[in-house]
């Protein structure tokens, strides 16, 4: 993914301009105010964090630099502390992200270089000593790292095969450390935003888009094997960055943003892996427009986001156009009652997207996204089935972006900071 930086960003040719770094007095924000003020993570020049938590109240942070420095992580232990910044690789280091075992044993997956050819490491604490994952491949990119049951992780990146043509490998750390690479789908084109989330059975779902703009996807069965890689989308309409989310026996979601290439007749579409095929496709939402782009540093995340509780429940988030603004919508679905209505999560006369979503306590779903409220841009949280009122992330005069949540017994958004472009870390409730 491209990153898609800006200091002082239009949206939309002229529809709302935001100044980055807004400072002094600012007019009441829409949502209620945080309990606690974030704490910092990075002081400045981040970008992109990515978060996950463990089951002890565990999380691992980390973030790429807007000044080529290498990729850093911090830890969050049991009695919810953050210890100091760990730098990882060197100065060509970036795009990471992170995973948290069940016993706290945390995870990352980065993009580095192998010499001269782009290359996939990973690493874990303490010592953070980077391991080359993708060996014997040229160009691998855009990594994703879960963790799958107990002594198993999963990493996934797309390896470039000719320059334009990408396909898909995987490697599984286990006893004997990390396994030789395996290829799961075959090269496309145009093959990028991956997307990987794994269960404790070793279950887990790999989605992408490629091959002319579609979805494809393939799922990891609990034995290890992967179910061969299938278009999931339709061939009429464009797919936007797919999200994922696993159950427990191979089963698994898989939801996009699809619209026309001129980005009209938008809609929202997830299909359920189970018994080893795809159901057929379900619509959660149509719209006059696809999601427009938010004024943010750092990735440009147009695309839904997902989150399942133990039990099979889920909940889909997204954002879509009208009337040249985005809203942020989403679904909850459980197994006996099937989809809920849509809930509309952002005010309809701003600006929002780039949503998030992760399972808090009680099975609660908490989601975030970013919202232009008077001309500031701001990050906003509300837990479905936990009252109507949404939160800041931050106080009411300082704007953010670049949200990532984790959710589980202690929750937590991590998200940038505009001011200083920094990372900040609230935790959630």
């Amino acid at each position: 993914m491209a990153p898609a930086r800006q200091i002082a960003a239009t949206i939309l040719s002229g529809l709302v301009v935001v100044g980055l770094g807004a400072c002094g007095s600012s007019p009441p924000s829409a949502c209620l105010t945080p309990d606690t003020e974030p704490r910092e993570l990075a002081s400045h020049n981040a970008t992109d964090p990515v978060v996950a938590t463990g089951a002890t109240g565990s999380a691992v942070a980390a973030w790429s630099s807007l000044t080529g420095t290498p990729v850093s992580v911090r830890v969050r232990d049991a009695g919810l502390q953050w210890g100091s910044v760990h730098t990882i690789g060197d100065y060509r280091t970036r795009n990471p992200d992170v995973a948290m075992a069940s016993d706290g044993q945390p995870w990352v997956a980065f993009e580095g270089f192998d010499d001269d050819r782009a290359a996939v490491f990973a690493a874990s604490g303490p010592d953070w000593t980077p391991d080359l994952i993708s060996r014997g491949q040229a160009n691998a990119q855009e990594p994703q790292i879960a963790v799958a049951g107990e002594g198993t992780v999963i990493a996934a990146w797309i390896t470039f095969v000719n320059g334009t043509q990408g396909a898909i490998a995987v490697s599984v750390h286990g006893p004997d450390g990390w396994s030789a690479p395996a290829m799961v789908a075959s090269a496309t084109s145009r093959v990028e935003h991956l997307s990987l989330s794994a269960a404790t059975d070793g279950s887990a779902v790999l989605a992408w888009t490629g091959g002319g703009g579609r979805a494809w996807a393939t799922a990891r069965q609990p034995n290890g094997r992967w179910s061969p890689a299938a278009t999931v989308s339709s061939g009429d309409r464009e797919a936007i960055e797919p999200a994922v989310a696993a159950g427990s026996a191979g089963e698994g979601w898989v939801v996009w943003n699809e619209a026309k290439r001129d980005g009209t007749a938008a809609r929202v579409v997830i299909r359920r892996f189970r018994a080893g095929s795809w159901d057929a496709p379900t619509t959660l939402d149509t719209a006059s427009q696809g999601p427009l782009q938010m004024p943010r540093p750092g990735q440009a995340l147009l695309g839904p986001a997902l989150a399942m509780t133990h039990d099979g429940a889920l909940t889909a988030t997204w954002a879509v156009g009208s009337r040249r603004r985005s809203q942020v919508r989403a679904r909850t679905f459980t197994p006996r009652r099937g989809w809920a209505p849509t809930v509309t999560l952002s005010d309809p006369a701003d600006h929002a997207g780039a949503p998030a979503v992760a399972i808090g306590p009680e099975g609660r779903p908490i989601v975030a996204w970013e919202e232009v409220d008077h001309n500031l841009l701001r990050t906003r949280s509300r837990t479905l089935g936990g009252g109507e009122r949404c939160t800041d992330l931050i106080g009411a005069v300082t704007e953010s972006s670049a949200i990532a949540l984790a959710g589980g017994t202690h929750p937590v958004a991590v998200f940038i900071d505009l001011r200083r472009a920094s990372v900040d870390v609230q935790d959630l409730r």
